[in-house]
Parts: structure tokens; C-alpha cells; sequence
């Protein structure tokens, strides 16, 4: 990703814009021991909420 195209970053995310419709959010996890703990924390909630 190139610097130019950042827009915003927040906690562990990063935005960058793709192309004139689309943008990139990159994730740290800098939160999660793992990257399994983190995929978990997407689902609790939509599970709960189904």
C-alpha cells in the first residue's frame, strides 16, 4: 500500500483508497494474541445477533 492512497487509521486499522469506489482496511491485531482469536471476535457477534 502506498502512503498516498492512506485516508484514516484507527485502534488497529488502516484505511487506504484502491480506486475511485473501493477502499483497504488493513488490520494489526495488535489486540489478538492470535489471528485465530481475531477471526473468533468477527463471529461471536453476528452469531449472537442472528
Amino acid at each position: 500500500m502506498s502512503e498516498n492512497n492512506f485516508i484514516s487509521e484507527c485502534a488497529e486499522q488502516r484505511v487506504y483508497r484502491l480506486d475511485g469506489s473501493h477502499v483497504i482496511k488493513t488490520n494489526a491485531g495488535v489486540f489478538y494474541e492470535c489471528w485465530l482469536d481475531y477471526f473468533n471476535s468477527l463471529l461471536i457477534p453476528s452469531r449472537l445477533l442472528s
